[in-house]
């Protein structure tokens, strides 16, 4: 206790020795085989020739069309810049989900701990990360659902999920209870939202 140092010395030296084996652990065997396969080129393709978004399952790119423009700037980067500031951001949306968290559930210290852990262990966020994806990003975006929720800020609710769905449309069930309680403004800027961007896209 009279030494706080030592204490962030340990934490920080045991969370580099997970990071490290999770690294090492993690699948795919490419580093960033979605964001270079899929993202990157759709970044592209989705202005010079969206057709080419779908050829024969090889470029892997499984959302539809209006999400490539999200990929837009990045493309415009050569690939290995691309990846570092994809990377980055990823790391970022994990960082700020992971505190989002923290503070949402007023987590101090042993949880708060224990949390950050279970997102130094996570397999699958570690995937997502080496991969490239998207699912990492969109774990911060339920975050700050769940603050808009217990906010009760049911408009930006709906098209914060929405968007959620456009990109991971499983996601779409957590819609279902929300909609089961009568939350209709939510209900309402949801359905606008997705149908909005699916007819736009």
């Amino acid at each position: 206790r009279g030494r706080p140092w030592l204490r962030w010395a340990a934490h920080a030296g045991i969370a580099a020795v997970l990071i490290a084996f999770m690294a090492w652990a993690s699948e795919p065997e490419r580093i960033l085989s979605d964001f270079k396969k899929a993202y990157y080129a759709s970044g592209s393709l989705v202005i010079d020739d969206p057709d080419a978004l779908y050829p024969d399952g090889r470029l892997a790119f499984t959302n539809i069309p209006i999400v490539g423009w999200l990929f837009i700037p990045i493309a415009y980067l050569p690939v290995n810049a691309a990846s570092m500031v994809w990377t980055a951001l990823g790391v970022a949306a994990v960082a700020a989900a992971c505190w989002g968290l923290i503070a949402f559930a007023g987590l101090t210290g042993w949880r708060r701990d224990a949390l950050v852990g279970l997102f130094l262990i996570n397999g699958p966020l570690f995937n997502s990360l080496r991969e490239g994806n998207l699912t990492h990003v969109v774990l911060f975006a339920l975050v700050v659902a769940l603050w808009l929720l217990e906010n009760r800020r049911d408009v930006p609710l709906g098209v914060l999920l929405g968007v959620c769905v456009i990109i991971k449309p499983p996601l779409a069930l957590v819609a279902v209870p929300l909609v089961l309680r009568g939350h209709w403004r939510f209900a309402g800027s949801f359905a606008v939202t997705v149908g909005g961007i699916a007819g736009l896209s």
